[in-house]
């Protein structure tokens, strides 16, 4: 059986610190202590926990069996629900079997208007980076108008299984066509 935990619990785990109240400037000190040449991130809360989440606490996850981490950040859910509560929370998880993510399900948002919304914040963060903008029209945002119906999934990347069923390091490795090969 995959053992099940929160996001708030891993980072309690492995940094002492609840990952929603920490501050910036302790996420910013973690990540200069425990990862070797961390880039600066400025204020970017989110880029912070990525980050550490990234380089600490994904390669310990499902070392022993499957585990599943759920319950990430409000600013993490992308298109998943979340969940309200003191501390609102994304209603996704991802499945990790030996430090690799596996699979990401979430229950689907249904609001169009907070669909705009995040793809508004979304596109001035990018914007912000360099990044070119996401179109803010889309088939999903069509559906929510006319009255998706609740839904659910979960993505399985079949490459990472492969990865993890062959003891592979690189995803290269079970690639038949990587981009040096290509």
């Amino acid at each position: 059986p995959a053992e099940r935990l929160t996001y708030a619990e891993a980072f309690q785990r492995h940094f002492g610190f609840n990952p929603h109240t920490c501050p910036v400037d302790e996420l910013r000190a973690t990540a200069e202590r425990l990862i070797i040449g961390a880039p600066d991130l400025g204020d970017f809360r989110d880029m912070w926990l990525d980050l550490l989440l990234s380089y600490v606490v994904q390669p310990q996850l499902g070392l022993e069996g499957p585990e599943i981490l759920y319950y990430y950040p409000a600013s993490h859910a992308a298109r998943a629900q979340v969940r309200p509560g003191p501390v609102p929370v994304a209603q996704r998880f991802e499945l990790y079997a030996k430090g690799i993510e596996l699979a990401n399900g979430y229950h689907e948002l249904l609001d169009p208007e907070e669909l705009r919304r995040r793809n508004c914040a979304n596109n001035h963060t990018r914007t912000n980076h360099g990044g070119a903008n996401l179109p803010q029209e889309s088939r999903l945002l069509e559906a929510m108008e006319a009255g998706l119906p609740p839904c659910c999934g979960c993505a399985l990347g079949f490459d990472r299984l492969l990865m993890v069923a062959t003891g592979a390091r690189s995803i290269d490795e079970v690639l038949a066509f990587p981009w040096e090969r290509a």
